[in-house]
Formats: C-alpha cells, sequence, structure tokens
C-alpha cells in the first residue's frame, strides 16, 4: 500500500471513529467487569479505541506534525457535525414525522457536554500523539549503553556519556551498581533515596 493511501485511510478513520463515537455517547450501555460487577459506559467507547490507533498509525506513518494536523482538522469536523446536528433540531418537523422528541433526546445533548468533549478530544488526541512519538525516539537503556534507531550517531554518544556519567559514585544524583538490575535496565534502589 502506498504512503499517501494509508494516509488517507488513517485521517478517515481517526476522523470518522471520532464523530462516531461523540453520536454512540448518546446511548449508555453495560460492561461485566470481573471482581467489579456491572459498569454503565458511554457505547462510543470502542470508536475512541479504534481513534487512538488510527492517531497513532498516523504518527508512525506520517510524523507528529501531519497527526496533530489531523487532530486539528477532526476537532473542526466534530464541532461543524455538532452545529449540523443542532441546524437538524432547529429546522421545521414534517407534520407527519413523529420521531423528533427523540432525535432531540438523542443527538441534542447539553452545550457543557459538547463544550467538555471536543475540548477533551483535542487535549488528549495532543497528548497521545506526542508521548507516542516521544515513546519512538526515547533512548532504551541495555547493557551496552543506549540505543535508538532515530538518533545519528552523536547524539547515541551523548547518550551513553551521560548514563556513564550518571552512574558514576561520585555524583550525588548517581545511579549506583545496585540499581543496574534486570538485563541492564536502570532499576531504582532503595539504598539510592537521592534519585
Amino acid at each position: 500500500m502506498k504512503s499517501e493511501d494509508t494516509r488517507a485511510i488513517f485521517t478517515a478513520i481517526f476522523a470518522g471513529s471520532v464523530v462516531l463515537a461523540n453520536i454512540l455517547a448518546a446511548k449508555l450501555t453495560w460492561v461485566e467487569l470481573p471482581g467489579i460487577g456491572g459498569v454503565a459506559v458511554l457505547a462510543g467507547f470502542v470508536a475512541f479505541g479504534v481513534a487512538y490507533l488510527a492517531s497513532d498509525l498516523l504518527v508512525e506513518y506520517h510524523g507528529k506534525g501531519y497527526a496533530a494536523t489531523v487532530i486539528n482538522g477532526t476537532v473542526l469536523t466534530l464541532v461543524l457535525a455538532y452545529a449540523l446536528i443542532f441546524l437538524a433540531i432547529w429546522m421545521p418537523t414534517a407534520p407527519f414525522y413523529e420521531g423528533q422528541e427523540a432525535f432531540v433526546t438523542t443527538l441534542g445533548d447539553s452545550t457543557s457536554i459538547i463544550l467538555a468533549s471536543v475540548v477533551a478530544l483535542a487535549l488528549a488526541q495532543h497528548l497521545d500523539v506526542r508521548l507516542f512519538a516521544t515513546s519512538k525516539t526515547a533512548p532504551v537503556v541495555t547493557t551496552g549503553g543506549s540505543e535508538t534507531a532515530d538518533q545519528p550517531p552523536s547524539a547515541k554518544a551523548q547518550t551513553r556519556s551521560f548514563l556513564l556519567r550518571s552512574a558514576s559514585p561520585s555524583s550525588p544524583h548517581s545511579a549506583s551498581a545496585a540499581t543496574l538490575r534486570g538485563g541492564g535496565r536502570l532499576c531504582p534502589s532503595s539504598q539510592d533515596s537521592t534519585l
């Protein structure tokens, strides 16, 4: 599949899932959780999961900048969708149509919930994109030092140098030899209260 194809597909999946999740949130569903019992959740929770997956795939294949642009466009799309829903509620009802009250009840959520949804979407998705993009370039500490495919050799050397300096016993904020456990990963030790 071409890069441009995945761009269009992941963008459409993300935007469609977000809009549908907000519409599906008008219904509460019941989920039985082991050890907890029954819990009422918004029916749109599955669509939000799809949206998060799509945004992570956008970051993976097309970069953090493009994913942020898609999120901003989707927030505008969601605002437009709500405006169109309210316009449909406001429009005169056909004399023979008997579903207006159900239509208003289902789609006419309060303005404060809609505003909270739009703000939460924008903040949560931008945070998700930032964290996902950062996790891809975060150094992985191993017994051989820090290795990250996205870093140029000089950055690898700087990270290795930092890790060696921070592991030095002369540093007041050092990681002692006891903290290098479990395959060389940095693990806090109960003896290192300064970390």
